[in-house]
């Protein structure tokens, strides 16, 4: 597999920016989104969520599931090149946390995108958001469980791929494919691409969880995450709501585990923030 890597930092004068992926259903992907963003929030980074599914999952958790006719949505971006996206940035509830929301018609430009063979059609957008006034200095993009021109785009557009993937969906040999599409990515479209790590979600505490988490650790050695994601009623709770979990219950279990994850990658890309080692330590304190 591709090594999780250090290997290339990104300057602080651009985005970094993040794929959240896996062709499985049922993995947390969007979930891992919204808190992640809630979590760099909190250390005073700025984020942009980018929602690439055509459920528009995030999309309706950050801006409600009524409002979001209301707002523009990325499938103009993507089927309109001449637009900016500077008008289709949106504020959520979560501070330092916007989002370029997405509808079903996205299913529509992806067809489009594919008779076209346009697989750089984000790239070209991400671009355009580093030319605007406003600096984020993370970008998250939730993409569809299918490998499809949607995703291949997500790729080609980001520095990073995070894979959440839950055990209980016996998840080995279905990562070891979007590995391989990763590293095609990489050799074929863009050299900049690395997997960040694997994330297991949804955590149990029966038998047969432990054993697929050795199993996926016995595999992917240093590429999983040291932290885990408990599967808890609160994670549908804050989807609910539109923000993170750690914005409702700051103390819970399933909160510290996504500071954790947060303080994880940060280390993996060799960024800190000022207060980061008296985040680890508020961590360690509540384990």
């Amino acid at each position: 597999m591709p090594q999780r890597t250090n290997q290339h930092i990104i300057p602080r004068l651009r985005s970094v920016s993040i794929t959240i992926a896996n062709t499985k259903g049922g993995t947390a992907k969007t979930t891992t989104a919204l808190n992640l963003s809630t979590e760099l929030s909190k250390l005073g980074y700025s984020v942009l969520l980018i929602d690439l599914d055509p459920q528009g999952s995030l999309s309706k958790a950050m801006l409600g599931e009524r409002e979001l006719a209301e707002y523009q949505g990325i499938e103009e971006l993507l089927g309109n090149g001449k637009l900016h996206p500077a008008e289709y940035i949106t504020p959520t509830k979560v501070g330092n946390v916007s989002i370029i929301p997405c509808h079903s018609e996205l299913s529509e430009v992806a067809v489009k995108l594919l008779m076209n063979a346009s697989f750089f059609s984000l790239k070209d957008l991400v671009r355009k958001i580093a030319s605007i006034d406003v600096t984020f200095d993370f970008i998250l993009i939730d993409t569809q469980p299918s490998k499809n021109i949607l995703m291949l785009n997500a790729f080609a557009a980001s520095d990073f791929v995070l894979i959440p993937t839950n055990p209980s969906v016996y998840p080995l040999m279905d990562i070891v494919e979007l590995e391989e599409t990763i590293t095609a990515t990489a050799m074929n479209s863009n050299p900049n691409l690395s997997i960040l790590g694997v994330l297991i979600t949804m955590v149990q505490r029966a038998t047969v969880y432990k054993q697929l988490e050795h199993d996926l650790r016995e595999y992917f050695k240093d590429s999983v995450f040291t932290i885990t994601i408990s599967r808890a009623a609160k994670s549908e709770e804050s989807a609910v709501e539109g923000v993170g979990v750690s914005e409702l219950d700051p103390k819970c279990k399933l909160s510290q585990e996504y500071r954790a994850l947060m303080l994880e990658i940060l280390e993996r890309l060799q960024i800190a923030a000022p207060s980061v080692h008296n985040e680890k330590e508020a961590v360690h304190e509540h384990e």
